[in-house]
Formats: structure tokens, C-alpha cells, sequence
């Protein structure tokens, strides 16, 4: 399976999945084949006061402690898509703010 990642028109990432979760809440883990795995939370920046997506990034789904990277995504503007019957499909986002 296949997960790609869009933050408006750029692609945040695409890649093939070894182990996908979806929660109700529209927040997505997942772990790619070279161990390293995935986590997309949604809220509030209180900062800036808009609804953001955190992509983060870690060694591997053992260690959720320490990311190796974060970005925050606008949440206006990202899509989750997953490749189903060789098509593209969104993970609608649900946001409960």
C-alpha cells in the first residue's frame, strides 16, 4: 500500500506502507520499509491560532519519545491520500477543535 502526504500543491511525502493505522479523530500512523515511522496529529497552534497537522518522524514505532523531525502543516491545505485499486483516495481530516 501506498500513503502520499500534500501540502497544497507540494508533496510532503509519498511512500509505501508497511503498517498503516487510522483513527477516528483523522489522525494517521504509519511505518515505511526502512523502519522509520510516522505519526500525523492534529489541533490548534496556540501560537498562531490555526488549525495545523504535525508530521513527525521517528527512528522506528519504539521510540515515540524523541522525533527526528517535525513540521507543521496548515491544516487548510494538507490532504491524506492512500492508493486503493490503483487510485488515489483522502483520508478525510476530522478535526474535533
Amino acid at each position: 500500500m501506498k500513503i502520499k502526504i500534500t501540502n497544497g500543491k507540494d508533496v510532503v511525502i509519498e511512500t509505501t506502507v508497511t503498517s498503516l493505522n487510522i483513527y477516528e479523530d483523522g489522525c494517521v500512523e504509519f511505518q515505511v520499509p526502512d523502519s522509520c515511522y510516522y505519526v500525523t496529529t492534529q489541533g490548534i497552534n496556540p501560537e498562531k491560532g490555526e488549525k495545523t497537522l504535525w508530521f513527525e518522524k521517528f527512528k522506528n514505532s519504539e521510540d515515540l519519545e524523541a522525533p527526528t523531525e517535525i513540521r507543521e502543516l496548515s491544516l487548510e491545505s494538507v490532504k491524506i491520500l492512500l492508493m486503493l485499486n490503483e487510485r488515489w483516495e483522502e483520508i478525510p481530516l476530522r478535526g474535533t477543535f
